[in-house]
């Protein structure tokens, strides 16, 4: 019973300062690097335009047939 208090209060210590979060970071410093280099992914490709990104998704059974443009 003597081990039971200690115990208990250093649980409820760990739950309490398990729910407080740190820092939230805002949309704006989320959007620091937007460019994320792609090293195993294929059948796609980037353009950019306009300020805009366009993603061209290819066919891996028919080469050179666009699935999605």
């Amino acid at each position: 019973m003597k081990k039971f208090f200690p115990i208990t209060l250093a649980l409820l210590w760990l739950a309490i300062a398990g729910c407080i979060s740190g820092k939230h970071k805002s949309a704006s410093q989320t959007k620091e690097n937007p460019s994320v280099a792609v090293i195993y992914a294929k059948g796609f490709a980037v353009f950019h335009q306009n300020g805009k990104q366009r993603v061209v998704v290819y066919n891996p059974w028919l080469k050179g047939k666009k699935i999605l443009a």
